[in-house]
């Protein structure tokens, strides 16, 4: 794989992201979790443990899918940033390993 090749490899992955941000919605997720942080707090949502579990699964599955997000958009930032740093400083060794 060449320098173009790469380059355009990256440029599809960023809008795979991309993609699976609209989808997803990051930021809503964000404001989901504070919302149930808040709930959490409450000493009334205890009371309800049916509730209590129903919204503790809601919790780890969306805390799950915006992590698996986040390390796939910076793993993507930092592969972009290493190319990019290497590619202005002609460093062949860097170029090579990201290519394998």
């Amino acid at each position: 794989m060449d320098n173009y090749e790469f380059s355009e490899l990256l440029k599809t992955l960023k809008n795979k992201v991309g993609n699976i941000a609209s989808i997803i919605k990051p930021e809503n997720i964000k404001t989901r979790l504070k919302e149930i942080e808040e709930l959490e707090n409450s000493p009334s949502f205890w009371s309800d443990v049916k509730q209590a579990g129903i919204i503790g699964k809601e919790k780890t599955k969306i805390t799950n899918l915006l992590k698996n997000y986040e390390n796939a958009f910076n793993a993507l930032n930092d592969a972009s940033e290493l190319f990019d740093l290497a590619n202005s400083e002609n460093d062949t060794e860097t170029l090579e390993a990201l290519f394998n």
